[in-house]
């Protein structure tokens, strides 16, 4: 993780419900490693979790943020509900969370919240 990461404006236990949810998911559905990013791009601070999982059906990919939706029905559990909360938590904080393909197998879903203006160090006006 970068040092100097600016600062978001967000709920932290919210903000811990998301990154839990998708860690909890890509470790249930993951064959390897799971890696954590956490980056500054543009305006935008972005925490992404990829895994290396057999990775969401292309026919599943348009619905999988939508309630009750579940890309694997022949994995765990669950009332398909998670996603959905974690995309709705990101949209409350203004930012939005995306999933994309990884290459060479596997998901990629990534937060992107909007960085809050930094106050100006010093004295003058």
């Amino acid at each position: 993780m970068p040092e100097g990461l600016p600062l978001v404006k967000a709920d932290p236990v919210l903000l811990a419900q998301l990154l839990g949810n998708l860690l909890d998911n890509a470790l249930k559905y993951s064959e390897a490693a799971i890696d954590l990013t956490v980056s500054v791009e543009g305006e935008e601070l972005v925490v992404s979790v990829k895994d290396r999982g057999a990775g969401i059906p292309d026919a599943a990919q348009a619905t999988i943020f939508e309630p009750y939706a579940r890309g694997d029905q022949t994995g765990p559990r669950g009332a398909g509900l998670g996603l959905a909360v974690c995309r709705a938590i990101a949209q409350a904080h203004g930012g939005r969370l995306t999933l994309r393909r990884r290459q060479g197998g596997g998901s990629s879903f990534s937060l992107a919240l909007p960085i809050e203006v930094q106050p100006s160090q010093g004295g003058g006006p």
